[in-house]
């Protein structure tokens, strides 16, 4: 199911939704150029420096102040056409761990795209349900939301690839996580806003208004969810609990936003002012 827009205008002018959009699109441009400049391998350094990678982040909360990467050892039976060139002894990757180098990729990571595909789909649902959410929260507060969900997110997809994963070098890249969290505070929000959705697997009438609940729930389980549990302990190449952890903790800020209790009535010191 692909949104096409909402039926819902905000009251503003969506400057933070249009400055993150903006600043994504520049930082992927900047990704072409160096992997124009150095190639795959220069793209693949840039990814692994401003990347999530979640065994940096174990080291640095262990104290450790390096690790050391170490192949796997070569198989013991090659053809022997081959052995001479798969016989050289692999290098050891020695990464260092500090603290700026391990926490600052939490936020630049946000900004990180891997294809066109992956840009365009994060910056359209942006596009599509963040200038509302925005409008809801103001410009400052939906600007600290959208970064400090994004790093809940992503540490949700640390803890669960530490957990159940041996693949924690492979850095994490993508606002998928910060843009999961606007939909959840959208969902809390405006849940009967009208949402037009195109429905590739519907032959007859494939364009449809759905209610924000129920786009945004058979998003969560189906494109989600049920990936997210399926593939569990496996290597992937999507951050599935980076969604679900960011759709999570938008939902939680809004439900508290939402249902937060009105101000006690007290008294208020005026002072005066200095001659």
């Amino acid at each position: 199911m692909i949104p096409l827009y909402d039926r819902n205008r905000p009251l503003r002018t969506p400057v933070i939704t249009f400055a993150l959009i903006a600043a994504n699109v520049f930082v992927f441009l900047f990704e072409i150029t160096v992997s124009w400049q150095q190639g795959p391998e220069g793209l693949k350094h840039f990814f692994q420096r401003w990347g999530v990678r979640p065994v940096c982040v174990a080291a640095l909360l262990a104290g450790k102040s390096e690790i050391v990467v170490r192949p796997p050892p070569l198989p013991s039976d090659l053809p022997a056409p081959f052995e001479r060139f798969f016989r050289r002894p692999p290098a050891e990757e020695r990464i260092p761990i500090t603290a700026a180098a391990c926490l600052m990729p939490l936020f630049t990571c946000m900004f990180l795209h891997g294809g066109w595909g992956h840009l365009i789909g994060n910056m359209w649902f942006l596009w599509i349900f963040g200038d509302n959410v925005e409008d809801r929260l103001g410009r400052l507060r939906f600007l600290v939301f959208y970064l400090a969900t994004g790093v809940l997110a992503s540490c949700t997809q640390i803890g669960v690839t530490l957990a159940f994963s041996r693949d924690t070098l492979t850095p994490m890249i993508g606002a998928s996580g910060a843009v999961s969290a606007v939909l959840g505070a959208y969902w809390i929000a405006f849940p009967y806003a009208r949402v037009v959705t195109l429905l590739p697997f519907v032959f007859i009438l494939p364009i449809a208004e759905l209610p924000a609940w129920l786009y945004l729930i058979l998003w969560f389980l189906f494109a989600q969810l049920l990936p997210a549990v399926g593939t569990l302990g496996s290597e992937q190449g999507i951050a599935f609990w980076a969604h679900i952890g960011g759709f999570a903790a938008g939902c939680a800020y809004l439900w508290r936003l939402k249902h937060r209790p009105p101000r006690p009535p007290g008294r208020y010191v005026r002072f005066r002012p200095l001659p």
